[in-house]
């Protein structure tokens, strides 16, 4: 950590963080293990945020995110919809453009080329695992026909915190639209970083 940063942000930030990957929540012993720091650090971060309305006291003494996360998350959300929307409206030349997130298990649409995007996209399971596998390879893109369909994922890079795609359904001639996506790619990770 430079100089320039704070030690006790950053712990507390470390707190949200953990809480939010466990999945029964975490006590302040389970907390001061995983962030390497005594018990009476963490306790005292853990009161700060549940003050602040973003951490809860749950059963057996574990501690779990907060409602008002979700509302900070919609917030964010709305920024990154705000800076991802122009780029994927730019793309979708007649094809769905979306902007999808990972997390775990779960995907999150992000952001749309269409105006009323259904909160879950009709995309099978062979996609989604294609999009993923976009994610975590050092591929520009992955070319996926599901259904009779030509679908192209592009993996966003360079943003902390996100692993996430760009995907292009219903694509007629991948080889012609890659490098649109790729420049869409490119400007949505310019925008995020």
């Amino acid at each position: 950590m430079t100089a320039e940063n704070s030690q006790t942000l950053d712990r507390g930030l470390r707190v949200l963080s953990c809480v939010a990957e466990s999945a029964d929540g975490l006590t302040v012993t389970e907390l001061a293990a995983d962030l390497g720091v005594g018990r009476s650090v963490v306790h005292r971060l853990v009161v700060t945020l549940v003050q602040r309305g973003l951490l809860r006291k749950s059963t057996g003494s574990r501690y779990v995110c907060a409602p008002t996360l979700a509302a900070l998350g919609r917030a964010a959300t709305r920024t990154v919809r705000a800076e991802v929307t122009p780029a994927l409206r730019r793309l979708s030349d007649g094809s769905a453009a979306h902007f999808i997130a990972f997390d775990s298990d779960e995907i999150a649409l992000l952001a749309s080329s269409d105006t009323h995007p259904e909160p879950r996209m009709a995309a099978g399971p062979d996609l989604l695992a294609a999009a993923r596998r976009a994610c975590s390879t050092a591929e520009d893109s992955v070319v996926v026909i599901e259904g009779g369909l030509t679908h192209v994922a592009a993996p966003v890079r360079g943003v902390v915190g996100l692993e996430g795609v760009v995907l292009v359904l219903g694509v007629s001639d991948p080889e012609t639209v890659l490098p649109k996506i790729l420049r869409a790619v490119d400007e949505i990770s310019r925008a995020l970083a």
